[in-house]
C-alpha cells in the first residue's frame, strides 16, 4: 500500500511538476501529446488533473466517490484527455455541462438535458447539446420508433407536430447519428404523382393489368416500395403515386399496354354522312391518321426480368436457419406495329364512312365526322341580264324630269334612288316581306331592292330596257358556281374553192358558244355580309371581211362585299347599234325604183349598255329556301304594281311628280342608294307646238314652248343640286348642337297658314321651330 501511494505521488509530480518532468515525453517538439499512467487515483483528483492539462475551468459541485486506474501505452492528445474524463464520469452517473459563463460544471447525467444545453454546433465542448432537425417528406409521428434506439441513456427526443420537426438533446455523436438516419429516410420517401393519359386503350382494360404488374414488382408492405394506382375514366388516364424510379418503370408498361390493346378489341362501324361528301371526309381522316405514329419506334421494347428472394422456415426446423429460395419471372414487352393503325374507307352509294378500329378510336373518328358533317350555309344568287338603250333611257329621264340621263349602271342606281324615296311603305308589303325573310335582311335593304326593281319595270314598260335573261342559282358557301345564257352557233372558219370551174366550194364550220357566262363564288362573313368573286364573259359574233365572221370576247372580273339582299350592278359592256327605219306610202312605196320617192329611209345610231345585276340572299337552312322564293315572287309583283301606280300618277299630274322627284332628299342617317356619279345632262327635247289664238287686237298671248319649261325646270334643279351640300352641312351642324343640348323635353306640331311646323323644347331653355316638308307623293294620286 505504501508503494502504491508513492507511485501515485511520483506520477502526480510528473504531471504537475513543470518542465523538467515533462521532458520525459517521447517527442519534445510535440507539446500536444501527453503520457499519463495512474492507479487508485480519486475521481476528484483526476478532474483537477484534466483541468490542468486542457486549460478548462471545471466546477465540482457534486460529491463524487471512487477511484480510477489508467494504463497508457502510447501518448494521447490533450483533447482526448477531456473525452477520457467524460467517459469516467459517465460510469459514475455524472457528466459535464457547459454553463456558457466561462466554466464547465459536473452534473448528474439525468439532469444534463434540463440544464439548458447549448445548440448543436455552437459549443466546442464535448457535452450534452440540443439539435433541431426539420423533416420535409415524412410525418414526424413515424420518426420516433426509427431513431429512438440511437439515443444515449439519458438522451431525449421531442416532436413538434406543427412544424414537423424533431428536437434532440444528447451528446454530439448521438445527434449526428440521428440526423443522418432522418435525412436518409426523408430523402428516400420523396413520392411523385404522375397522370398518364391513354391515347388508344381504355382505362378499364389497362388499369387491372398495370395493378397486377405493380403488385408483382413491388411489395406494398414495405414503405419504400409502396405504389398507389388510380384510374380516371373522365379523362381516360392512369394516375400513379410512387417513387420516381417506380414511375419510370410503370410508365413504360402503360405505354406498351396503350398500344398493344389496339389489336385485341378492334370493331367495325359505319358512320353515315348527312350533309357533306363522304369521299372528302375520308381523305381528311386518312391525312390525320397518316400523321399519327403507329409502331415507328426504332428501338424494340425489351422484356423485364424480375428476381424474388424469399426466406422460408421449414416445418420441424425450429431453431435452425431458414432456407433461402430464389424465383425468376420474365414480364413480356408489348410491341405495336402498323397493323394497329385504324382503317377508314368510303361507301359512295350510301355516302357513309366505314371504320375498323378500337372502340375509343371509333368514338374519336365519329366525333370528327360529326363536326365535318355540319349543314353548310348556302347563297341564293339571282341575276338580271338586261340591255338599256341610251337614246330611250335619255328620253325617259327627260320625261320624268330626272337630272341627267339613265344610260349606265350608275344612272340606273340614281333613278331607282329617286323612285324609291316616293313609294313609302308600299301598303305594308315590305313588313310582310321582312317577316318571310327573317332578321338577316334589313328593311332599308328591302326598300332599296324594291326601288331598283321598280325602276327596271319602268325601263321595260317604256321600251328603254330589254331583259335578256333572269337566271338564278343556289350556291354552296365558298364554292364557285356558274350561269350561262346564250346559244351555240356555227361559224365559218375556212372556205376552199378548186381551180376547176366545175369544182365545188368546200367550207369548214365550228360550233361556238356565244352568249354570257357568269361565274360567282360567294363567301359569307361573320357580320352577315357576302363577299362575291364575280367573273363575267360576254362573247358575240360581228360581221367580218370576205364573208368570214369575227367573234368578240369581253371579260370583267371583280370582287365585291355587299349586305344580304343588296345588288351588285356590273356595267360598261357597251356595243353600238344602227337602226334603220323605213317610212313609206302603202303600195306605192313598195314599187322597185319608182317607189323611192314614196318612201323615206332613216338611220339612227344607238348604244346598248349590257347591265348585269347580281343579288345574293343568304340561306341558313334548306327549309328557308321556299320562304325566300315566295318573298321574291311577292316582291316582283309589287315592283310591277308600283311602276304602274307611278305612271298613273304621272299621267294625272306630270309637273307635280317631276317636282316631287327633284325635291327629294335622302335621310343623312341612311346610306345613299347609289355612290356619287357623274350624270350626263341630256339635251332638251324639242316638241312642236301650236300658237295660241289672239285674245284681242291690243293684247296678244305669246306662245309658251314646252321645251322652255323643261329647260327652266332643269336650271332650277341644277341650282338646288348645287345648294344641296351646303344645306346638308348646315343640317348636320344643327343636329350636333341639338345632340349636345341633350334629349328634348317636349315636341309638338302646329299648323299655320296651311304649313306645318315642329316645335321642340330643350333642357337648356332653347325652343327650336322648324318647318316640316312633305316629301311624299300625294296619296290621292296613287
Amino acid at each position: 500500500m505504501r508503494r502504491a501511494t508513492i507511485y501515485l505521488i511520483v506520477t502526480a509530480a510528473i504531471l504537475f511538476g513543470g518542465g523538467g518532468l515533462m521532458a520525459e515525453t517521447p517527442k519534445q517538439e510535440d507539446r500536444n501529446l501527453v503520457r499519463i499512467n495512474f492507479k487508485g487515483m480519486k475521481i476528484t483528483e483526476f478532474i483537477r488533473m484534466v483541468s490542468k492539462i486542457t486549460g478548462k475551468n471545471i466546477l465540482i459541485g457534486q460529491n463524487i466517490q471512487g477511484v480510477v486506474d489508467y494504463e497508457q501505452a502510447k501518448p494521447i492528445r490533450k483533447d482526448q484527455v477531456y473525452a477520457l474524463l467524460v467517459s469516467v464520469l459517465g460510469t459514475k452517473g455524472f457528466t459535464i455541462a457547459d454553463t456558457g459563463e466561462g466554466f464547465l460544471k459536473v452534473v448528474r447525467s439525468s439532469e444534463a438535458v434540463k440544464s439548458a444545453p447549448p445548440l448543436y454546433g455552437t459549443s466546442d465542448v464535448h457535452t450534452v447539446q440540443t439539435a433541431i432537425i426539420p423533416v420535409r417528406n415524412l410525418n414526424v409521428r413515424n420518426i420516433l420508433r426509427q431513431v429512438n434506439f440511437l439515443l444515449s441513456k439519458y438522451g431525449k427526443i421531442t416532436l413538434s407536430y406543427e412544424n414537423n420537426t424533431v428536437v434532440v438533446s444528447d451528446y454530439p455523436e448521438n445527434i449526428r447519428a440521428i440526423r443522418n438516419v432522418i435525412h436518409r429516410l426523408d430523402t428516400d420517401k420523396q413520392l411523385r404523382v404522375k397522370i398518364i393519359p391513354l391515347k388508344n386503350a381504355d382505362t378499364k382494360s389497362v388499369y387491372p393489368k398495370i395493378k397486377k404488374i405493380a403488385s408483382a414488382l413491388y411489395d406494398n408492405k414495405i414503405s419504400t416500395q409502396k405504389v398507389d394506382i388510380f384510374e380516371d375514366e373522365a379523362i381516360n388516364a392512369i394516375i400513379l403515386t410512387a417513387h420516381p424510379y417506380q414511375i419510370r418503370e410503370l410508365s413504360r408498361y402503360i405505354r406498351s399496354l396503350d398500344k398493344g390493346n389496339e389489336t385485341i378489341d378492334k370493331k367495325m362501324a359505319i358512320i353515315y354522312v348527312k350533309n357533306a361528301d363522304a369521299v372528302k371526309i375520308v381523305k381528311t381522316l386518312e391525312k390525320l391518321l397518316s400523321d399519327k405514329s403507329f409502331g415507328k419506334s426504332e428501338k424494340t421494347p425489351q422484356p423485364t426480368v424480375k428476381t424474388t428472394v424469399k426466406k422460408t422456415q421449414l416445418p420441424g426446423s425450429k431453431g435452425k436457419k431458414p432456407v433461402t429460395t430464389t424465383t425468376t419471372e420474365t414480364l413480356p414487352a408489348f410491341i405495336s406495329s402498323e397493323k394497329d393503325k385504324p382503317t377508314v374507307t368510303v361507301d359512295e352509294e350510301l355516302n357513309a364512312v366505314v371504320v375498323y378500329a378500337t372502340e375509343r378510336e371509333i368514338k374519336e373518328i365519329r366525333r370528327v365526322v360529326e363536326q365535318l358533317d355540319t349543314e353548310r350555309k348556302q347563297v341564293y344568287v339571282t341575276a338580271r341580264i338586261l340591255e338599256i338603250s341610251k337614246n330611250k333611257a335619255s328620253a325617259l329621264g327627260a320625261k320624268y324630269g330626272i337630272i341627267g340621263g339613265i344610260t349606265s349602271s350608275t344612272g340606273l342606281y340614281g333613278f331607282s334612288g329617286q323612285i324609291g324615296s316616293t313609294e313609302g311603305d308600299a301598303l305594308g308589303t315590305i313588313t310582310t316581306l321582312k317577316g318571310l325573310l327573317g332578321d338577316s335582311l334589313a328593311i332599308p335593304t328591302l326598300k332599296k331592292a324594291l326601288a331598283l326593281g321598280t325602276a327596271i319595270s319602268l325601263y321595260k314598260k317604256n321600251g328603254a330596257a330589254d331583259i335578256i335573261s333572269e337566271p338564278s342559282i343556289l350556291c354552296i358557301n365558298n364554292k364557285e358556281s356558274s350561269i350561262y345564257a346564250g346559244k351555240t352557233v356555227s361559224i365559218l372558219t375556212q372556205a376552199t374553192t378548186g381551180s376547176d370551174a366545175t369544182s365545188l366550194t368546200r367550207q369548214n364550220y365550228t360550233r361556238e358558244d356565244i352568249g354570257l357566262t357568269l361565274k360567282v363564288k360567294p363567301r359569307i362573313s361573320a357580320d352577315n355580309k357576302v363577299s362575291m368573286e364575280i367573273k363575267t364573259i360576254l362573247e358575240d359574233v360581228v360581221g367580218g371581211q370576205v364573208g368570214l365572221p369575227t367573234t368578240t370576247k369581253r371579260e370583267v372580273t371583280t370582287t365585291s362585299i355587299v349586305k344580304n339582299g343588296e345588288s351588285v350592278i356590273i356595267g360598261g359592256l357597251v356595243k353600238n347599234k344602227l337602226d334603220e327605219k323605213v317610212s313609206k306610202i302603202p303600195l306605192l312605196g313598195d314599187i322597185p325604183i319608182l317607189g323611192i320617192p314614196f318612201r323615206h329611209v332613216s338611220r339612227e345610231g344607238d348604244q346598248l349598255n349590257l347591265i348585269i345585276m347580281v343579288t345574293p340572299y343568304i340561306v341558313n337552312r334548306s327549309e328557308d329556301l321556299s320562304q325566300l322564293r315566295e318573298a321574291l315572287g311577292q316582291m316582283s309583283v309589287l315592283e310591277r304594281e308600283l311602276a304602274e301606280k307611278f305612271e298613273e300618277a304621272y299621267n294625272k299630274n306630270p309637273a307635280l311628280v317631276r317636282r316631287q322627284l327633284n325635291h327629294i332628299q335622302l335621310p343623312e342617317e341612311e346610306e345613299p342608294l347609289a355612290p356619287p356619279v357623274h350624270i350626263e345632262v341630256s339635251p332638251p327635247v324639242v316638241i312642236k307646238h301650236k300658237v295660241a289664238p289672239v285674245a284681242t287686237e291690243t293684247e296678244r298671248i305669246e306662245p309658251v314652248s314646252e321645251t322652255r319649261v323643261i329647260e327652266a325646270e332643269n336650271e332650277a334643279i341644277e341650282e338646288r343640286s348645287k345648294a344641296l351640300p351646303q344645306k346638308r352641312s348646315e343640317e348636320k351642324k344643327r343636329k350636333q348642337v341639338e345632340s349636345a343640348a341633350g334629349e328634348p323635353i317636349t315636341t309638338y306640331e302646329i299648323d299655320e297658314r296651311g304649313r306645318t311646323y315642329r316645335v321642340t323644347t330643350y333642357p337648356d331653355g332653347r325652343v327650336v321651330r322648324k318647318r316640316v316638308k312633305k316629301s311624299m307623293i300625294d296619296p290621292d294620286l296613287l
